[in-house]
Formats: C-alpha cells, sequence, structure tokens
C-alpha cells in the first residue's frame, strides 16, 4: 500500500490538504481499496488554523514521518509521497520556518516525491531542494522569489514542473491538476483517472489527457537536463517523452516557452557555465564536455545563451 502524507501549516489554504487526501481516497476506492492511503500531518501533530480560520485536524505529526528508504524504526510512519500546503497571506513568516523547511528535505532525501503547488515553492528553496532546477514561479511571485533567492532560476510561462522526484504547478487552482499528476505517479493512469473525472471538471479526461502531454514535455526537458553532452536531435527527445515530434515540439513550447533544441542549448550552456568559472579546462574541452563538436558553435549558442561570449564571460569573472 502507498501512503500520501499531506502537510497542514499555519495560514496555509484549507482546501489544500484536505483535496489531496480527498483525492487520494477517491482513487483509492476506484481501485477496490487497499492500494492508497492518506493522511494530513502538521508540526506536532497539532491542529492548525488556515488563512480564513478553519481548523485543519493533524493524524500525525511531520517529525514522525519517513520516506520509504528510511531506516526501519519502530511507530514511524513511511510516506512515498508528501503534499506540501499552498501559503495565504505572509509567505515569509509561513516558510522562514527553517524546522519545518527541514523536516520536508529529510523526508524527501528518503525517497519520498514532493509535490509542491503554487507558492509552496518558497519551502522548497527554503529546504535547498531545487538548486540547479528552474523552477515554474507564479507571475505575482516572481519578485519576491527573485530577490529572496538570487541564485535559483526560475521558468516563466511554464505550469508545472514534472521530475522523478518532485513535481509543481502555479497557481492554486492547479492543485487537483498536481493531484492527478501525483496519483499517476503512485498508483497508475486508472487512479489518475478517476480523480480526474470527479476534481477536475466535465472534461476531466481531456484535462487528463493535456496534462500527460505536459508530463510528456517535462520528461523531454529532465532527458535533455541528463543527457546534454551526447548529440540529441529532436527525435530522441520526441522518443524519451514518447511523442511524435510535432507533437512534442507544440507541447514543449507552451510548457517552457522554447523549442526541445533551444531547451537542449540553452541545459548544455548552463552546464557550461561551471566549467568556465574553474578556469581549468580550455574552450574546445568544454565544447565537447557539454556536446558541442567545437568551440566555435559553443561560443555562439553561449553568447545567444547569456549576451556574451564564454571569452568575456571567463575574463570578467
Amino acid at each position: 500500500m502507498k501512503t500520501l502524507v499531506a502537510l497542514a501549516a499555519e495560514s496555509c489554504m484549507a482546501s489544500c490538504p484536505t483535496l489531496f487526501a480527498d483525492m487520494a481516497a477517491y482513487a483509492d476506492r476506484a481501485l477496490g481499496g487497499g492500494s492508497l492511503r492518506a493522511l494530513v500531518a502538521s508540526k506536532g501533530g497539532s491542529p492548525v488554523a488556515a488563512f480564513g480560520g478553519a481548523s485543519i485536524a493533524a493524524q500525525v505529526a511531520i517529525e514522525a514521518v519517513d520516506g520509504p528508504s528510511a531506516s526501519p524504526a519502530e511507530e514511524r510512519l513511511r510516506a512515498d509521497a508528501l503534499c506540501l500546503p499552498v501559503p495565504l497571506g505572509n509567505i515569509d513568516r509561513l516558510y522562514g520556518d527553517r524546522a519545518l523547511a527541514d523536516e520536508v528535505r529529510r523526508i524527501h532525501s528518503q525517497g519520498a516525491i514532493v509535490a509542491a503547488p503554487c507558492a509552496s515553492i518558497f519551502l522548497l528553496a527554503e529546504a535547498g531542494m531545487i538548486e540547479g532546477r528552474r523552477v515554474p514561479v507564479h507571475p505575482d511571485l516572481a519578485e519576491l522569489f527573485s530577490k529572496r533567492y538570487p541564485g535559483l532560476e526560475s521558468e516563466p510561462g511554464s505550469m508545472y514542473r514534472d521530475d522523478s522526484d518532485l513535481l509543481c504547478s502555479v497557481g492554486a487552482g492547479s492543485t487537483p491538476e498536481l493531484g492527478v499528476l501525483l496519483l499517476r505517479r503512485l498508483c497508475g493512469a486508472e487512479a489518475a483517472a478517476a480523480a480526474a473525472r470527479v476534481f477536475l471538471d466535465r472534461d476531466g479526461a481531456e484535462r487528463l489527457a493535456t496534462l500527460e502531454l505536459e508530463e510528456a514535455a517535462g520528461k523531454a526537458a529532465a532527458y535533455a537536463d541528463a543527457h546534454y553532452p551526447e548529440r540529441l536531435r529532436l527525435a530522441d527527445l520526441a522518443a524519451a517523452a514518447g511523442l511524435e515530434e510535432r507533437t512534442l515540439a507544440r507541447r514543449f513550447g507552451k510548457r517552457y516557452g522554447m523549442s526541445p533544441m533551444d531547451y537542449l542549448r540553452l541545459a548544455r550552456c548552463r552546464a557550461a557555465l561551471e566549467l568556465l568559472g574553474s578556469g581549468s579546462s580550455t574552450l574546445e574541452e568544454i565544447a565537447w564536455k557539454v556536446g558541442y563538436a567545437d568551440a566555435s558553435s559553443f561560443s555562439r549558442a553561449f553568447k545567444a545563451a547569456f549576451g556574451r561570449s564564454p571569452v568575456e564571460f571567463r575574463s570578467r569573472d
């Protein structure tokens, strides 16, 4: 049996943890029962006051939750997935809580998938869980995010981030869609489809199909991030996503605001930044390490991505 833990925190949107729990319960019923259980957690296991004043009851303390790969311990709950709450009001107050961030990081490090809707991305940033990832941030929160975390990259125009260990979405209203993605990850397409029909809208089947295409685009991006040194073609990224090339290009552009091959070039150039900073490799060596056949093509791509050539970057820094 899989276990989903939905975290409740002070001043969060009350419907967020309960929605995740309800979606999991409904999906489990659709599967015949016994496949998935859902619990609400809080710091210390105490009831918490939501943004609107409603009290959210917790069934377990977040401190007593482990991820699935944690060492065996008596009377501790193993969570396959941890769902974060959407904060409303003062984000700094809610997610300046280092103890809460540490618990989320610990459970994630023990193998739990983490689902982070809307502004809960701030908690992932506080926990140090998104370095090196380009994450979706709500447009209204983009300035605050960039000021608070200047070293982290956001992904303008993207609605979802779907990695093997982390699911993110933009907007509090995206929580049901995020829940569908998570249920498919935990229990398969049947569970996701059952929840989508009830918790999305009357066009749930179409919405689920759209989410599947969004997820496929995320697979192509993840493949590019992992295999950028290779001589990849659009056909390779489409195969990783399980889509036709034209379908991938259309869905990828909608999600990331660029073509798959432009994303690949950007992934290569981001990897080159660290190599340039070390100063220990020539431009030809760096070009080869990040997937370019020669320094000239690498330099053109790098300048297109960052507005200055590799030589200018190295001389300035």
